[in-house]
């Protein structure tokens, strides 16, 4: 629902997170509309006032409709997940959740109004819920080398398109990207039996780090180990493949 009016957008405006587990998404947000806008409204936690961008969790706030979701490995509806957002003197968004309140923030970002040095929401109220808890998008990492760095890319991208799920599939003939403790060197043949460029196996903290990326910005990474089938880089190293190989 549009209203008469706009919100200025103001460097004497902050972004304010009234839950301690919200400030680092207020720290993103605020460096989101700085790019955008050159900007910058401080992230802080405390009480708002007039101009600001206030982000809050309401674990009792409720879909209009059902939502598909997966709990204790049965298909259920609920009506968790949604978000308002409301732009009056001050923008209020309001999640179920955290991913719910960085859905908010995503839309913001899109209804942010930037014309001669000057920026501004629109004043209007919103209610939004996904149609699904998992939307997810899969990234095929084995078959060719996909840099941390690219991963982020990605990562970036599924918050502002709201997809919940970043599927990373880590393992087939000709790699595997994840660095075992256990066998290090499952990852001895990546490239070699499909004769394709070595991918170099990620670092594990930096996997840590890429995973605390996504977590703040509302985006769940699903690693993907498969077998039997899309595991003969692996096999092959650990001397499990079947048949004649000559990595055995």
């Amino acid at each position: 629902k549009v209203l008469d009016g706009e919100m200025a957008l103001t460097a004497g405006g902050r972004i304010v997170a009234t839950d301690p587990s919200l400030l680092p998404l207020a720290q993103i947000f605020s460096r989101e509309i700085m790019a955008i806008t050159t900007i910058r409204l401080a992230p802080v936690e405390g009480e708002p006032k007039a101009g600001d961008i206030v982000l809050k969790l309401n674990p009792e706030l409720r879909a209009d409709n059902e939502i598909i979701a997966v709990q204790n490995r049965e298909v259920v509806k609920t009506r968790d997940l949604a978000h308002t957002i409301k732009v009056s003197d001050m923008c209020v968004v309001e999640g179920w959740d955290y991913r719910a309140v960085c859905e908010g923030t995503a839309t913001l970002l899109q209804t942010i109004i930037y014309e001669n040095g000057k920026a501004s929401l629109p004043k209007m109220e919103i209610k939004d819920w996904p149609f699904a808890d998992y939307t997810g998008f899969m990234l095929d990492c084995a078959r060719q080398d996909v840099p941390l760095h690219a991963l982020k890319t990605f990562v970036i991208s599924c918050r502002f398109w709201k997809v919940r799920y970043l599927h990373l599939h880590l393992s087939d003939e000709s790699a595997m990207m994840f660095p075992l403790r256990k066998w290090p060197e499952a990852s001895k043949y990546n490239g070699a039996i499909n004769n394709g460029d070595a991918c170099k196996v990620w670092d594990r903290d930096e996997l840590i780090k890429l995973v605390e990326f996504a977590d703040a910005r509302g985006v769940t990474l699903v690693p993907e180990l498969e077998t039997p089938g899309h595991c003969g880089s692996y096999h092959a190293a650990l001397g499990l493949a079947l048949g004649d190989c000559k990595y055995r």
